[in-house]
C-alpha cells in the first residue's frame, strides 16, 4: 500500500497540506469494465467504465450507464471508449471526465478535499500509476493511497493479511487477470496477464461467427459468457437464444447457443489462468509454500464464479480452490474496509510514501 503525493502545482511549487484532518475518505475501483466508488458506508457508484464521444465534434455525450446504452447502437455518430484497458490509461482526458462526473455524484455536498483509496493493477507501469494518481489530484484529492488489487481482494474477503502465514488470491476480471501471495501486509509474489478477458470475448465472437454464421456484438458475447459458459460443457442441456445478423446475407438471425459452442474459446482462457497460477506456485518462497498449499487459492473478480472453474483448477493444481462471496465487488469492499480503518491499515500494511 502506498500513498502518492502530488508532484507540483502549475507554478512548480511543492504542495503542503495542513495537519488538521477533516478530509472525507472514499474508495475508487476504476477497472477496464466497471467503475465503483464507495463512500459513507456504501457503494454509491457502480457503472461501466465507458465514455461516449461524438465523432464529428469530439464532444462527450455520455458516461457510465448512458455510454453503455449507446455502445453498438450509434457507431456512425458516437464512439464509446474505455479510458483504461489492460491496466493502461489509454485516454487520460476521458478518464478525467468520467471520474469527475462519478466523484462529484459520489461526494455531493462535501466541502473538504477527499482522501482516495484506489485499486492498482500489479502490472501497471510506474508512469501509468503516476499519471493516474496525478489525475486524481487534479480532481481535488487531498491524498491518494494505492492498494494492489490482489491485496484489496484479500482484505475484502476477510483474509488476515497482516499474518505471517501466506495466502494466495487470484483476481479474474476486467481485462487483467492477476494473482498474488499475501503475507505480513504485503504482496510477496505476483503474476499477471493483460487483456485476457478481451481476448476471450473476441474469441467467443469469432467462434459464434464460424460455427453459426452469426455476427454478434460484445454485449451479447458477455451475456453468453455470464449466463451459459461452463468449464465442463459435455453434459449440459442449457440453451440461450441470441439474435444477431447473418454474415453472409446481413439479415437478422436468431440462433440457439449451447455451452459446447463456447468451449474452444473458453478452454484457452481457462488454461491461461491455470498456467499463470502454476507459475506463481513455482515462484513462491519455500517458507510460504506450506501455508499456500494448506489454505489453497481464493478466486475473486467477475470470472471467479465461472461454473466448474473451482473444480478444474483444484484438480490441475492439486490445491483447494474456492471463489469468494460476491467476487465482483470484493475489491471495492476491501478498499472500503481500509477506508473505515485507515490509521490501523497504515500501521499494519506495508506502507510507504511516494513523491
Amino acid at each position: 500500500m502506498a500513498v502518492f503525493r502530488p508532484t507540483s502545482n502549475n507554478w512548480g511549487i511543492k504542495w503542503s497540506w495542513p495537519q488538521l484532518n477533516f478530509s472525507p475518505v472514499a474508495a475508487v475501483d476504476f477497472g477496464s469494465e466497471q467503475l465503483r466508488i464507495w463512500f459513507g458506508g456504501t457503494v454509491v457508484v457502480d457503472e461501466p467504465s465507458l465514455v461516449a464521444v461524438e465523432n464529428r465534434t469530439q464532444r462527450i455525450v455520455g458516461v457510465g450507464v448512458a455510454a453503455a446504452e449507446m455502445r453498438e447502437r450509434l457507431s456512425r455518430k458516437v464512439q464509446v471508449v474505455a479510458p483504461i484497458v489492460g491496466g493502461k490509461l489509454i485516454q487520460p482526458d476521458l478518464a478525467f471526465e468520467l471520474l469527475r462526473v462519478a466523484l462529484s455524484r459520489a461526494l455531493k455536498g462535501q466541502f473538504f478535499s477527499p482522501t482516495l483509496v484506489v485499486s492498482l493493477h500489479t502490472l501497471s507501469h510506474p508512469e501509468m500509476i503516476t499519471a493516474y494518481t496525478q489525475l486524481l489530484y487534479r480532481l481535488g484529492a487531498k491524498e491518494v493511497i494505492g492498494v494492489a488489487e490482489p491485496l484489496a481482494a484479500a482484505i475484502g474477503a476477510g483474509v488476515p493479511v497482516a499474518d505471517v502465514s501466506g495466502g494466495l488470491v487470484a483476481v479474474l476480471g476486467g481485462t487483467v487477470v492477476e494473482a498474488g501471495v499475501v503475507a505480513l501486509g504485503s504482496l510477496v509474489q505476483t503474476v499477471s496477464r493483460a487483456e485476457a478477458d478481451q481476448q476471450l470475448i473476441q474469441a467467443l465472437i469469432q467462434q459464434i461467427l464460424s460455427t453459426h454464421d452469426l455476427v454478434i456484438g460484445r454485449e451479447t458475447a458477455l451475456e453468453l459468457l455470464l449466463k451459459l459458459a461452463r468449464v465442463n460443457s459435455l453434459n449440459s442441456t442449457r440453451t440461450l437464444w441470441v439474435t444477431g445478423k447473418s454474415a453472409r446475407s446481413g439479415a437478422p438471425k436468431e440462433v440457439a447457443i449451447h455451452p459446447v459452442d463456447l468451449t474452444p474459446a473458453l478452454q484457452l482462457w481457462v488454461q491461461g489462468v491455470e498456467q499463470m497460477l502454476a507459475q506463481l506456485l513455482r515462484e513462491i518462497p519455500p517458507e510460504l509454500i506450506t501455508d499456500v498449499t494448506t489454505k489453497g487459492v481464493l478466486l475473486a473478480g467477475g470470472m471467479a464464479k465461472l461454473e466448474g472453474l473451482e473444480d478444474y483448477l483444484a484438480k490441475k493444481l492439486n490445491l483447494p480452490v474456492a471463489a469468494v462471496e460476491n467476487p465482483s465487488s470484493v475489491v471495492i469492499q476491501g478498499l472500503a474496509t481500509i477506508c473505515e480503518n485507515l490509521d490501523q491499515y497504515k500501521q499494519s500494511l506495508a506502507y510507504e510514501v511516494r513523491e
